[in-house]
């Protein structure tokens, strides 16, 4: 039997004739692939194309489109987008926030209240207590003397930058804290800066949980990666989130309390 070759328009054609469309995206591509060829003889339709498309090969197909809703390989692996670092810097938000509220507190002062304190020198933060010594004049009073008079300005300049809130006097190497008495003026201005920290950390963490989302649905684009795994995904995330936002309030809750105390 002669055989020649079709042109493209022709085998587009039979493809629709033979509703090739329907087959698997991999089988359509591999018809285009093939040897655009058929007998001779047109007056014979053209419907035994799809016999290169074996019965066998067709049910394989159709059994594993039955098993799509099932997690991908590469979901499954966490292959493609590293969602358990937008879940770490969640945990660092509410850390960080625990950080900054366990130091705002009715009562006696304590020199530990500046433990956190990180002090700018040479390029490089370090301790407060390594450029000074902290010492509770009385209970409303901290006094901080640095071992040298230069480093006055840089304990007073990150005294001014933490969530202290209260501003240093200074004296040549001697800067003093004044804390208010507890009246209730200065209990609600306590609770006012509570919320405004408890606040911006929610804002935090809506924005990591806004940017795991935009990736998540990016994957839409890549191969291997279902509905079903999108909404997983999705809904993993939102968890992440709505964790750590609890984490805040009741945290939140706590520390009011504390304060009304």
């Amino acid at each position: 039997m002669q055989r020649f070759v079709l042109p493209k328009s022709v085998f587009s054609r039979c493809l629709k004739i033979c509703s090739v469309s329907s087959y698997p995206p991999r089988l359509a591509l591999a018809t285009q692939s093939m040897s655009r060829s058929c007998p001779r003889n047109l007056d014979r339709p053209p419907l035994l194309m799809p016999q290169a498309f074996p019965t066998s090969v067709v049910k394989r197909w159709k059994s594993k489109g039955k098993r799509n809703n099932a997690p991908s390989k590469e979901v499954e692996e966490g292959e493609g987008i590293d969602l358990e670092a937008y879940h770490t810097e969640m945990q660092k938000h509410v850390e960080k926030f625990e950080k900054q509220i366990v130091n705002i507190k009715i009562g006696p002062v304590s020199p530990s209240i500046l433990d956190d304190i990180k002090i700018e020198m040479g390029g490089e933060l370090i301790p407060l207590a390594s450029a000074a010594q902290v010492q509770a004049k009385d209970a409303n009073t901290l006094v901080i003397t640095t071992f040298h008079s230069d480093d006055a300005t840089a304990v007073q300049k990150a005294l001014l930058a933490s969530s202290i809130g209260i501003t240093p006097s200074k004296e040549d190497k001697v800067l003093k804290l004044g804390f208010p008495k507890a009246s209730a003026e200065y209990r609600q201005e306590l609770t006012r800066k509570v919320k405004e920290l408890a606040d911006k950390t929610q804002v935090r963490l809506r924005r990591e949980r806004s940017n795991a989302i935009k990736e998540v649905k990016a994957l839409k684009s890549v191969g291997g990666y279902g509905k079903d795994d999108i909404k997983r995904l999705e809904k993993e995330v939102a968890s992440w989130a709505e964790a750590a936002s609890k984490n805040v309030t009741k945290e939140l809750d706590k520390k009011i309390s504390e304060l009304k105390k």
